[in-house]
């Protein structure tokens, strides 16, 4: 999965290790072997209003704290299942994200209160030195932000005039 960190807040959004059916990465320092996704954060639905009137349906994984947050997707290679992992802020951040140890390519849309700010790709970054990895930003300050692997906001309707909101749990 993905490492994005909050740079601006201090907060990261990488994990330390590798889901157990992925390939080895403990040669990346600081990586090890990680619990399934399913025991380290919650899900929730995640309903997208597309610009184009459809709804559609995700079942994301939810980062809503400074720890869920730091952990993220970093180092994980695989979704598990799920659509995508949603980060949370209150209040609203202008903060970077990065892919720091991150082993998959991902993309990000930001939205605020629900509504979309703006949205990048963003590479991965499995470097030792921080400093190597790219910083990636809103347009604008921005309360969610939602990570699906690289190329995938299109399929899930996510652009210019999507609304989304938060549901009930959903399993995978």
């Amino acid at each position: 999965m993905s490492c994005v960190v909050l740079v601006v807040l201090g907060v990261g959004a990488c994990s330390n290790g590798t889901d157990t059916s992925a390939p080895d990465t403990t040669a990346l320092p600081g990586v090890t072997t990680l619990a399934p996704l399913a025991e380290r954060y919650e899900a929730a639905t995640l309903r997208v209003f597309a610009a184009d009137g459809t709804t559609r349906e995700m079942c994301v994984l939810l980062a809503a704290t400074a720890e869920t947050r730091q952990s993220g997707l970093m180092g994980v290679t695989s979704l598990e299942g799920y659509d995508g992992m949603l980060f949370r802020f209150s209040p609203a951040s202008t903060g970077q994200f990065w892919m720091y140890r991150t082993l998959l390519p991902l993309s990000i849309a930001f939205f605020d209160d629900g509504v979309y700010v703006s949205s990048t790709d963003m590479a991965p970054c499995p470097a030792d030195d921080p400093g190597a990895c790219p910083r990636y930003g809103a347009a604008a300050p921005y309360t969610e932000a939602l990570e699906v692997t690289a190329g995938d906001l299109g399929v899930f309707g996510v652009g210019p005039g999507t609304r989304v909101e938060v549901e009930g749990p959903c399993e995978r």
